[in-house]
């Protein structure tokens, strides 16, 4: 589980995690996801108004809110953990080594109508380029690109 302290807060606000795959356990997940978006608003607004403080307090709520989250789906069994390694190291192929296969992404990118470039960062010694969005900087999915399929980290009764 996550943190003793968001927890113990949790449990003592009489959100224990509702164990199974019940219509309780559903309604908490809904919920809790609820508080993590209000947070997110939160912080948009803090960006907004381009208050660190109020960015800090957001960042805190957000991951103090995720963080129960968490707590609720590892009550069902599903490994967070494992998904987590999972996500992090498919958002690596995001990047490649070869400029041709970043310069094939982009003209993808391009043909959708989407305006874009091509960035290049050198990391232990090798370059690695990865597409842009040119209006946010948003780094975008190679054209091959495959995602990571969670599903094996979630039991079957929750599927």
């Amino acid at each position: 589980m996550s943190y003793k302290a968001v927890t113990k807060f949790n449990v003592l606000a009489g959100g224990a995690p509702s164990m199974g795959c019940d219509y309780e356990y559903v309604q908490q997940i809904k919920n809790q996801a609820k508080r993590v978006y209000e947070e997110v608003l939160e912080l948009m607004q803090a960006c907004e108004e381009e208050s660190f403080t109020g960015i800090l307090d957001a960042f805190c709520d957000i991951r103090y809110t995720n963080e129960y989250l968490e707590d609720l789906l590892k009550a069902g069994d599903v490994q967070t953990e494992k998904a987590w390694l999972a996500v992090c190291e498919n958002n690596l192929s995001k990047f490649t080594t070869s400029y041709t296969y970043a310069a094939d992404s982009k003209e993808y990118y391009e043909e959708k109508g989407v305006e874009c470039y091509i960035e290049s960062t050198a990391y232990d010694g090798e370059t690695y380029f990865c597409i842009k969005r040119s209006e946010d900087n948003k780094v975008l999915k190679p054209h091959l690109y495959e995602s990571v399929d969670l599903g094996g980290f979630v039991p079957k009764e929750l599927k």
